[in-house]
């Protein structure tokens, strides 16, 4: 568990902080907490998977265990720019059968910016949780760009659980 910004709120909000650079570094689930945050009960959580690249399954159950422990509803979100798309939708479906029982919902959402499609998302669904499976990049990518988990990290005001 990591707050998301120390002792320089807007530099973080900008450039990162130590807490969203352990995103790519962890090995175990990393609670982030915004500095807006007040604790509450996790009642609602949004789960935001990329159909685009194949989820690990062992990941998943991890974050299903947490939904378990948590007794909460998971709102699964996927976001796409083709949410019509046939095989998109086979995908999702695939994923809704592995939650089990858990209780959920699934949306599959138009969008091509995740950070603004997933915030508003949650937003709407008043979410007490956000939870990512980041995904792994070569070193070369990441000295160029920031992962969706990353860049969610660094500007959400909502907690954020990165399973890993």
């Amino acid at each position: 568990m990591m707050s998301i910004v120390g002792s320089a709120p807007k530099s973080a909000q900008l450039m990162g902080s130590v807490a969203t650079e352990m995103v790519t570094e962890t090995n175990v689930p990393l609670l982030l907490i915004p500095p807006s945050s007040a604790y509450a009960g996790v009642k609602n959580v949004v789960l935001a998977l990329d159909l685009n690249a194949p989820t690990d399954a062992v990941v998943l159950d991890t974050a299903l265990r947490f939904a378990r422990q948590f007794g909460c509803v998971v709102d699964l979100l996927f976001i796409n720019d083709q949410p019509t798309d046939a095989v998109l939708h086979t995908k999702a479906e695939h994923i809704r059968h592995l939650m089990g029982d858990v209780p959920h919902t699934m949306t599959i959402q138009a969008g091509d910016d995740v950070y603004d499609t997933l915030l508003t998302f949650a937003h709407t669904n008043k979410a007490d949780l956000i939870m990512m499976l980041p995904q792994e990049h070569n070193w070369f990518r990441r000295m160029f760009t920031e992962g969706e988990t990353q860049r969610m990290a660094r500007l959400t005001d909502i907690p954020l659980l990165a399973v890993v």
